[in-house]
């Protein structure tokens, strides 16, 4: 049963048919070495593990840990879910990848994915975490998920003192960061489908007489843009704009492009939903051309700056395949009242 969908990810339930795959997570060793060795070494042990743990826990709770596929091609590439433990007297959120797959923003797209779940399917209006001290990885995403540290705890006696994490998340973001939350996660979705509407690799890259830039070009524009303007600076990412590349980058695939696109999606996911009325009245954090701007002001600007390049991309790319075919660039049903 599919839990949610994101960008680049499916979360369903786990099921007896994960059992393999439930062996290896087990065994990896970060998995030994942050979670703990939980005695899972044949295909019937995975078993067990999978009824006493996850499938039991959608029973008692109606959540639990999920399983965590690639939606690309339907590889399965870890866990992330919800966990109610006797120790605990709140839900917190437990994640785990396989090695292969870290490093690619995964991990954060599933749990900001499973934290707004959390909220909306729930009602839960705090989640918790708790990790090994000394597991760097984890603390930094527990921190980009806009979780405070709130001491440390045992959940065994006597056992490994724990780091412990919390969220409220009672108040929702303000109404206009959701807003501009959906049209700038339209008009991303909408540079993703111009790109993969073209026929081939290179093409992406190609201009037309009295066009300056290509629609790659335009998309890098766009996903830099509000990778740096909303997941840095308001967000407090890592992220590190390279502005001239995105202009004169000439070369790459197709899903080059598109993973920029969605690393550009989740950013604005997970920052627009930690801002609340103060921080949208107050100014934003940085001059732009050497002005001044009110938070709430210059993200209006945000959106308006990648609508008009998505139209641009969308030009760029009639013109250079010869395909009049619409890719719904600005759906209206993605602005329409829910429900």
């Amino acid at each position: 049963m599919n839990i949610l969908e994101t960008d680049r990810l499916v979360v369903r339930q786990v099921t007896l048919d994960d059992a393999a795959f439930i062996l290896g997570l087990l065994n990896e060793p970060s998995w030994l070495r942050f979670i703990g060795d939980k005695g899972v070494r044949t295909i019937e042990d995975a078993r067990g593990y999978i009824l006493n743990g996850p499938v039991d826990s959608y029973g008692r709770f109606g959540f639990g840990l999920y399983m965590t596929l690639q939606k690309s091609d339907g590889a399965r590439i870890g866990l992330c879910g919800l966990l109610k433990r006797d120790a605990l007297p709140d839900v917190d959120i437990g994640f785990a990848l396989l090695l292969a797959y870290w490093g690619k923003g995964y991990a954060l797209e599933a749990a900001a994915a499973v934290m707004e779940h959390a909220r909306t399917a729930h009602g839960l209006r705090r989640v918790v975490a708790i990790t090994n001290p000394e597991n760097e990885r984890s603390i930094q995403l527990l921190a980009k998920l806009g979780m405070r540290p709130e001491g440390t705890v045992r959940i065994s006696d006597p056992g490994l003192e724990l780091k412990h994490f919390v969220r409220d998340l009672a108040q929702p973001c303000a109404a206009l960061a959701g807003h501009v939350s959906d049209l700038l996660v339209r008009e991303l979705e909408g540079l993703r489908r111009e790109i993969a509407l073209f026929p081939d690799d290179a093409s992406i890259w190609r201009t037309v007489p009295g066009v300056t830039n290509s629609a790659a070009n335009l998309a890098l524009h766009v996903a830099g843009n509000l990778q740096h303007f909303v997941g840095r600076v308001l967000g407090g990412t890592a992220y590190v704009r390279n502005r001239e590349l995105e202009f004169g980058r000439k070369d790459g695939t197709k899903d080059d492009v598109i993973r920029e696109v969605q690393a550009a999606t989740t950013a604005v996911r997970i920052t627009l939903a930690r801002l609340d009325d103060d921080r949208l009245a107050a100014e934003y954090p940085e001059r732009h051309a050497g002005m001044r701007f009110q938070t709430d002001r210059f993200l209006l600007h945000l959106c308006t700056h990648a609508a008009f390049h998505l139209g641009q991309a969308g030009i760029v790319r009639r013109a250079v395949t010869g395909d009049a075919t619409s890719s719904g660039p600005i759906p209206l049903r993605d602005v329409s009242v829910r429900g």
